[in-house]
């Protein structure tokens, strides 16, 4: 199990019992356990500072958002009631940003823990360059992630892809910095 997922449990278990709508919501099929996550460590947050979520206008969203646009309400939530310690934990957050590249005999392993953004835009760049661009192909994204990582800097991809657009991704690079 996860680190994420045993968070999410044990928040959960000890937040329920205070949001009698949100349990009454999830046995009822209304919403899902991962909305339900979200909601509990909202609460734990602002329990913090003393406030308390409107349980009804949670279990709306709920019903009517993405756990991902949960998400985000739930950090502005929590930005508007602490904006200060909103702040402190993307500091923390950031200060936890690693990325270690090592080779294990003939192999590479890449282990990293990154921001929001550097996150968002590394899973962009691989998604969009992992999708299905034949009819006849059925090999998973996983499978089709494989071969770019080689073919990613070869001499051809940079000759043939003067543009990040070109290459798939959605924005240009970003600005190469000097110290």
């Amino acid at each position: 199990m996860s680190r994420n997922s045993a968070s999410d449990r044990l928040c959960v278990g000890a937040q329920i019992e205070s949001l009698p709508k949100i349990a009454e919501a999830l046995c009822a099929g209304e919403i899902g356990y991962q909305p339900m996550a979200v909601i509990c460590h909202l609460n734990e947050q602002l329990a913090e500072k003393g406030e308390k979520i409107v349980e009804e206008n949670w279990v709306e969203y709920a019903r009517k958002f993405s756990v991902k646009e949960m998400r985000y309400l739930a950090a502005h939530a929590r930005h508007v009631v602490d904006p200060d310690g909103f702040v402190r934990e993307a500091n923390e957050d950031f200060e936890e940003r690693s990325l270690h590249i090592s080779q294990t005999g003939s192999m590479f392993v890449i282990d990293g823990v990154l921001d929001p953004v550097g996150g968002a835009a590394l899973k962009t760049a691989i998604d969009s360059l992992s999708k299905r661009h034949a009819p006849n192909d059925e090999r998973t994204p996983r499978q089709r992630r494989t071969p770019l990582s080689r073919s990613w800097f070869t001499p051809w991809t940079r000759a043939n892809c003067p543009s990040a657009t070109e290459c798939g991704r959605t924005s240009p690079s970003p600005p190469r910095w000097k110290a």
